[in-house]
């Protein structure tokens, strides 16, 4: 992926995996129902380089703030969001994604990872001053609740010690992403 995030499909990928994977847990506590809530309307509010993906963020918010505590969302995701970023939603995640800005040296690296820390700091460098440090709160709620990858996670919490006294302006949470 280039890093034009208005032009590059790249972007669009990377938030609708994230949402894929978030939302295939097979019975969602209210805790993380209450992430996922969070964590999608972050993606509807600070998608502003996509502006093909607003309107389908806006939908996928509804949808999830309807999920109920115990009950899968994945399997209404499609009707509820059928083309996110205008594409369907079965593209994402195929072999017709370019990971190239996330292109590792041997097909088990970078990838979905390093394209995950890309869209965060897209996301955090969208934020205004007064919902940057919780837009920041937001993505370490989803890696805390969502990201699968265990080493990577307990690393990210392990760095993130601290970061809700630490990080007090947009731009505190800008440079630590």
């Amino acid at each position: 992926c280039s890093r034009d995030w208005s032009s590059d499909v790249c972007s669009s990928d990377l938030m609708v995996m994230a949402v894929q994977l978030m939302l295939a847990q097979p019975s969602p506590s209210t805790a993380q129902l209450s992430v996922m809530v969070e964590f999608v309307e972050l993606l509807s509010r600070n998608t502003a380089p996509l502006a093909r993906c607003q309107d389908s963020m806006q939908a996928l918010a509804s949808y999830v703030a309807s999920v109920r505590p115990g009950t899968s969302a994945l399997p209404g995701l499609f009707g509820a969001w059928p083309s996110p970023c205008g594409r369907p939603l079965a593209y994402y995640g195929s072999e017709q994604s370019d990971w190239a800005l996330c292109k590792g040296t041997y097909p088990t690296t970078r990838g979905y990872t390093c394209g995950l820390w890309e869209l965060f700091h897209l996301l955090i460098a969208h934020s205004v001053e007064e919902r940057a440090v919780s837009d920041l709160m937001a993505i370490k709620a989803w890696i805390e609740q969502f990201f699968g990858c265990e080493d990577c996670r307990n690393n990210f919490l392990a760095m993130a010690t601290g970061i809700d006294t630490s990080v007090t302006t947009r731009d505190d949470a800008v440079l630590w992403q």
